[in-house]
């Protein structure tokens, strides 16, 4: 009988000493879990199956939080107290496509961007930009095939027969997507505009409206030879998750001082890169000198190569940065479309805090490339 006490005394101990670690290493992994980054990258070739659901969900301005409270018989409830709050938001998700676009392929082109954004809002992005001239495509460097305005040149594609002006025919289609999905979206694009080519950027608003065009004001030889520039001013938005301002790839020689004057928040950079180390530019050089020096958060969407064998240099590296500098999310070279998100950190509570840049009176101020990175400059 006392063998039987004890056997029976073991096994209980047993038990509660197996239940104690599992109940640890649940724990453990609620723990990790729950320090899971939020930025995350995701690969969506055109043939890609359904995407996943998104892994947090999308951030919602201006939520309201009611306390409620049990009624009781034979009493009445008064109205609660200070029960209503609204929480400010605090970080939005935001997208960078990456991808390569055919000249002359608008169809094409137009179907592929359009599958990326669904996968971008599939996984809670409300803010979307694709890269420079996404629409109609930019040029292809290896053979420096570019556009034309000359109806007399030939051997070039003319731009004249694949420009479109806005409204029209796939501005309307991706103001409806934007709709349709209740985000906002900055489209690369060539506009005619009053018989003139704009190398372009349109935003389009949750509610499908057309909020902003931007023209290319600083121009790269090179690739935007047919197009006229734009008049150099800042194009800047209102929007619940702060001032969005829009910046196309060679302007960032000159735009981004502009847009801090502007008290933007956050910039929609559409980008065509070309240029040697390009790894050594988005990972430090650009974050560095642009980001972190302007106090500018900025979503970049570059261009990827074609196909394996057909690539130069300056390609990929789609980013997400923070107003610090912080690369929350980048995706690295490679000829495959690619999808780049990121939960991106806003503060109303200090938006708007510069004074016309005078809080940096007295100090060096910053250039856009400096020293070596002049290197990384495209070819004139």
């Amino acid at each position: 009988m006392k063998k039987a006490i004890i056997t029976c005394a073991v096994g209980v101990a047993t038990l509660l000493v197996l239940y104690y670690f599992s109940s640890c290493l649940a724990d453990a992994v609620k723990k990790k879990k729950a320090a899971t980054p939020s930025a995350i990258a995701i690969l969506r070739p055109i043939s890609s199956s359904k995407p996943p659901p998104p892994k947090s969900p999308a951030p919602t301005l201006g939520k309201t939080r009611k306390t409620l409270t049990k009624k009781t018989k034979g009493a009445s409830t008064p109205p609660p107290k200070n029960t209503t709050s609204t929480t400010k938001t605090t970080s939005v998700r935001v997208a960078a496509i990456q991808c390569w676009s055919e000249m002359t392929k608008t169809e094409r082109n137009a179907a592929l961007i359009e599958k990326l954004i669904r996968v971008a809002a599939k996984n809670g992005a409300k803010i979307v930009v694709t890269p420079e001239c996404a629409l109609q495509g930019y040029c292809h460097p290896p053979d420096w095939k570019t556009w034309t305005a000359d109806p007399d040149e030939k051997g070039s594609p003319q731009v004249a027969e694949y420009a479109e002006s806005i409204p029209g025919k796939h501005s309307e289609r991706f103001a409806e997507l934007a709709r349709e999905l209740g985000l906002y979206i900055c489209l690369g694009m060539i506009e005619e505009k009053e018989g003139k080519f704009h190398n372009a950027q349109v935003l389009f608003g949750p509610d499908g409206k057309t909020l902003a065009i931007h023209r290319k004001s600083q121009l790269w030889p090179p690739g935007d030879g047919w197009c006229e520039a734009g008049p150099g001013t800042p194009t800047v938005v209102d929007t619940p998750y702060g001032k969005l301002g829009l910046m196309i790839c060679f302007e960032l020689h000159s735009m981004p001082k502009k847009l801090v004057k502007a008290k933007t928040d956050i910039i929609l950079y559409s980008v065509g890169w070309y240029g040697p180390n390009e790894r050594e530019w988005f990972q430090h050089r650009f974050p560095r000198d642009i980001v972190k020096k302007n106090k500018l958060a900025i979503v970049l969407a570059n261009w990827c190569g074609p196909g394996e064998g057909d690539s130069w240099p300056g390609l990929g590296f789609s980013s997400i940065y923070d107003s610090t500098g912080k690369i929350l999310a980048m995706t690295g070279a490679g000829v495959e479309p690619k999808v780049v998100i990121s939960n991106l950190p806003i503060h109303p509570e200090k938006k708007n805090k510069r004074k016309d840049g005078n809080e940096n009176k007295g100090k060096p101020k910053a250039s856009a490339r400096d020293g070596n990175a002049r290197t990384l400059k495209r070819p004139e």
